[in-house]
């Protein structure tokens, strides 16, 4: 039920899950980003470094550690260890009743805008002489300057759900 409550806010596949998890095993789970998805940016990036996983739980999610980065992938490796669950930090996060993890990741992207500054745009300013109908005039332009700047924003996965076995 957890896992159905929190949606993803971005165009992401799911490339593992499924089965439970074995005893002594580890499973990498993996996301394949689509940054050419429509409403993209051009060039839109994930930032390295930015990719973590968490479980989903209804208080606060919990910290699995730090996930991967191969191109559009993004991967975490979750561990089974006598029925005890965990991301790469090692922190149990499923044991006694819950035997699974609501898994998914977030993560950083990036993208370039041009900024412009410069230019000073005319204007007219109206008013009246001794009655007089008139306006004083006052415009003119300068140089523009234009760069490049980086924005981005977090973004999440959606929820994968990956059990103990027996």
């Amino acid at each position: 039920m957890a896992a159905l409550a929190l949606q993803s806010d971005t165009a992401a596949t799911s490339t593992s899950g499924g089965d439970c998890l074995d005893d002594g095993d580890t499973r990498t789970l993996c996301w394949t980003i689509d940054l050419t998805a429509p409403g993209e940016v051009v060039g839109t990036s994930i930032v390295p470094g930015s990719v973590t996983g968490f479980e989903y739980d209804w208080g606060s999610d919990d910290a699995l550690g730090d996930g991967t980065l191969n191109g559009n992938e993004i991967c975490i490796a979750i561990s089974n260890d006598g029925g005890d669950l965990s991301g790469p930090n090692g922190t149990v996060q499923s044991g006694a009743s819950e035997g699974c993890l609501e898994v998914y990741l977030s993560y950083e992207v990036r993208w370039q805008v041009q900024r412009c500054s410069g230019g000073y745009p005319g204007f007219t300013i109206g008013g009246t002489v001794r009655g007089n109908g008139g306006t004083i005039g006052l415009g003119g332009s300068g140089p523009t300057r234009c760069w490049m700047e980086w924005e981005g924003e977090t973004r999440t996965t959606g929820v994968v759900s990956v059990c103990a076995c027996g």
